[in-house]
């Protein structure tokens, strides 16, 4: 009877254990489920157009002007094209002072407008209710804003 206790025991460490490994995976795959991605599946940014900034891609890299450096581009569009977002309920009291970014597609459609709200982390895209939290990004740095190149 002991051994049969003993090996019951055994075996429910060992589901729980695998439970945990599985539940550990998961979230390894997919951390963010619950968010969504700032870009439509399958696409990639031709150009952003910001406040006093313009981006678009050449060949296989950017160009900006003002002109910016390549790992200063890199990095901004990087930002851009990883962007996630989390839906939430509409702020009160709305946010005022949002900032209009074109992001123009490869699929040659209308651009993406995004109203960000950089010091708060929303998001709303023009023409849709929902508003959206970034969570892959810091408003402020999706701007170009920090740091200026000399």
């Amino acid at each position: 009877m002991a051994k049969r206790r003993n090996w019951n025991n055994a075996l429910i460490i060992a589901l729980s254990l695998f439970g945990m490994l599985l539940l550990y995976v998961t979230n390894l795959i997919s951390p963010n489920s619950s968010s969504y991605p700032l870009l439509p599946e399958g696409r990639a940014i031709e150009a952003l157009v910001l406040q006093e900034l313009v981006v678009h891609r050449e060949g296989e890299g950017w160009r900006s002007e003002p002109q910016l450096d390549a790992e200063r581009l890199d990095g901004l569009m990087a930002l851009w094209s990883d962007a996630r977002l989390l839906p939430i309920n509409d702020p009160v009291p709305q946010p005022r002072g949002p900032v209009q970014v074109d992001l123009y597609l490869d699929d040659g459609e209308d651009p993406v407008t995004v109203l960000l709200y950089p010091e708060l982390g929303y998001v709303k895209l023009l023409g849709q209710p929902q508003w959206w939290k970034l969570l892959s990004a810091q408003g402020e740095a999706l701007l170009n804003r920090g740091s200026k190149d000399a």
